[in-house]
């Protein structure tokens, strides 16, 4: 009975690891497609701006709050920290006919960023890819 626990402990803790490493490999273009995943139709993605949405792209956390209207607001801040010193910033978003989603962000003294491709819904989280690169990592993530 012990050994058996101890198999059991064993195998919990390994399968675990393997899936926060899963987690953390860069999703690709070819991974996306590999997985027969397709991109999201104008409709999808529209209906996606409607909530409050949560992001990230390389060591950073955003929220964003899209606007009928075009605008958007957005704070800014490292990943796993209190946010206390978020950096915000406005900017313009639109979605083309082909579902392609346009954020333009003006985060003041960090820079402006400007975030174009296609959402990939894969895992829980929407990827944008610009498809320039199958092989790149997406540029952006958006928590579902």
């Amino acid at each position: 009975m012990r050994r058996f626990l101890l198999f059991s402990f064993t195998l919990a803790l390994l399968l675990c690891a393997s899936s926060l490493a899963l987690a953390e490999e860069p999703v690709t273009l070819a991974s996306l497609k590999a997985a027969g995943v397709a991109p999201m139709s104008k409709d999808e993605v529209l209906a996606l701006t409607k909530k409050r949405m949560a992001g990230e792209v390389g060591q950073w956390s955003q929220q964003l709050n899209l606007h009928d209207d075009g605008t958007l607001r957005g704070q800014s801040c490292p990943k796993n920290s209190s946010c206390s010193d978020a950096a915000k910033g406005t900017g313009k978003w639109s979605v083309e006919d082909d579902g392609t989603l346009r954020l333009f962000l003006d985060w003041g003294r960090w820079g402006k960023h400007d975030w174009i491709g296609k959402l990939y819904v894969h895992g829980g989280y929407a990827y944008q890819h610009d498809g320039q690169d199958e092989s790149s990592r997406a540029i952006y993530r958006f928590k579902l």
